[in-house]
């Protein structure tokens, strides 16, 4: 299963690929690394008011396209030591599957995100038997 991590730098997005074989075993498989342009201003549908995150509703996120076509369901939920975001279905070994979003776009989709404002940057929260987990990211 692989996870996409970004780093902002200026106006362009890297990704790398990370191998999962549980959420707290992450090792690095390759680095994949391609260029993306930021996630550009666009409105939402939602009031500011209801924005619950404490940064702007148009910073990117990674996910995949089985979550945003609602295919598949988010099961995991990273936030980096960085601040960066991941709303994971882990079932994908292709690198082409991944995409970055707004997490304003992700709040309308799945209004339920709001639940891991809180999540704290270095943990991620997993669905494990209908039950949400959080622990730390173990980058190791």
């Amino acid at each position: 299963m692989f996870h996409y991590k970004y780093n902002n730098h200026r106006h362009m997005t890297f990704f790398c690929c990370f191998y999962s074989s549980h959420p707290k075993k992450r090792h690095v498989l390759q680095a994949l690394c391609f260029i993306m342009k930021k996630v550009e201003a666009h409105k939402h549908s939602f009031s500011p008011e209801d924005w619950p995150f404490d940064f702007d509703d148009n910073v990117g996120a990674v996910t995949t396209k089985f979550v945003m076509s609602g295919e598949q369901p988010i099961v995991e939920v990273l936030h980096w030591k960085d601040g960066d975001w991941q709303f994971m279905w882990n079932t994908t070994e292709d690198a082409s599957d991944g995409m970055i979003v707004c997490m304003g776009c992700l709040f309308t989709k799945f209004p339920w995100i709001a639940g891991f404002k809180d999540l704290k940057p270095g943990y991620v929260a997993y669905l494990d038997k209908g039950r949400w987990l959080v622990e730390p990211i173990d980058e190791t």
